[in-house]
């Protein structure tokens, strides 16, 4: 990233994070690739994945990371590879944004941690705890698509609108006020700074990263349905979704856990995709629940 845009940028963070004095930014090279994160607490490690939006980094989860730090932890979050500050990667697929998981925790010195992933991350860290089920003490799921079923001969009520493809100057101040209208419950959350700063987020080496994440983009595919794995999890597993999230996702959540009632799934009322922003006191005390069930041996 160019001096003057990573100082624009890193400027904006700076000031976003200024009431949250506790939370650290650092730096650690993975594989030659220079990665931004954030850290907080002290104890076993809790590892939060942003999702795949342009505009999304470790920032997303700067209101709920001192108050899950506070119950004992230590919290790291971070900017996933072609996202915020941190160094475009090699490869712009999800497995291997997924691998990646793994390599940042050898970097840190992180044996097994407790994995949170929102939206495609979500997806991202339920796969990493069945391929690697020793590197997860706990695993929480936030507003992820793909593990729910579909509803029987239901369309998607709440579908998203079909998006633009990226384009190479970033998107407008108007399209990423849409989206995060599309993804924010409580309105009065998305103020003009919060605008400028996603803005900033979507623009320069971040813009490239979407064009490129959307021309090599490969979904997953699980020979069994990944909801159907989610029993075979053997550390607690949390998952949340929104009342009001997009694509039916709670109707699909309610189905599932009539399906598997064992599983711990919540809908939180009054939230929509951006779950931790809407419910942060919400959001804190079910994934605070569901650590105070893994081992911290």
């Amino acid at each position: 990233m160019p001096a003057r845009e990573r100082n624009r940028v890193d400027g904006a963070l700076r000031q976003h994070r200024m009431s949250d004095v506790s939370i650290e930014e650092r730096w650690a090279m993975v594989e030659g690739i220079n990665t931004r994160y954030l850290e907080v607490g002290s104890g076993p490690p809790v590892l939060m994945l942003h999702g795949a939006q342009t505009f999304l980094s470790a920032d997303i989860f700067t209101d709920v990371m001192e108050p899950i730090a506070d119950g004992g932890f230590r919290v790291i979050a971070y900017d996933q590879p072609g996202y915020g500050l941190s160094d475009l990667p090699p490869d712009y697929t999800v497995s291997y944004r997924t691998t990646f998981v793994t390599k940042l925790m050898d970097v840190l010195g992180i044996e097994s941690a407790a994995l949170v992933g929102h939206a495609q991350a979500g997806g991202m860290v339920v796969r990493l705890a069945l391929s690697e089920p020793d590197r997860a003490t706990a695993v929480v799921a936030v507003c992820n698509l793909t593990l729910v079923p579909p509803l029987p001969g239901a369309s998607s009520a709440r579908a998203r609108p079909e998006r633009s493809a990226p384009s190479s100057s970033g998107p407008t101040l108007s399209g990423v006020r849409a989206e995060l209208e599309g993804d924010v419950y409580h309105k009065e959350l998305i103020t003009p700074d919060v605008v400028e700063r996603k803005h900033l987020l979507s623009m320069g080496k971040n813009a490239t990263a979407a064009i490129r994440r959307a021309r090599t983009h490969v979904p997953f595919h699980d020979a069994v349905p990944v909801w159907e794995r989610l029993r075979d999890i053997r550390v607690p597993l949390l998952i949340l979704y929104g009342e009001e999230d997009r694509e039916s996702m709670s109707e699909r959540a309610r189905l599932l856990k009539r399906q598997q009632p064992d599983l711990d799934i919540r809908v939180v009322p009054d939230a929509s995709h951006l779950l931790m922003w809407d419910a942060p006191h919400a959001f804190t005390a079910s994934v605070l629940e569901c650590l105070a069930g893994m081992d911290k041996g």
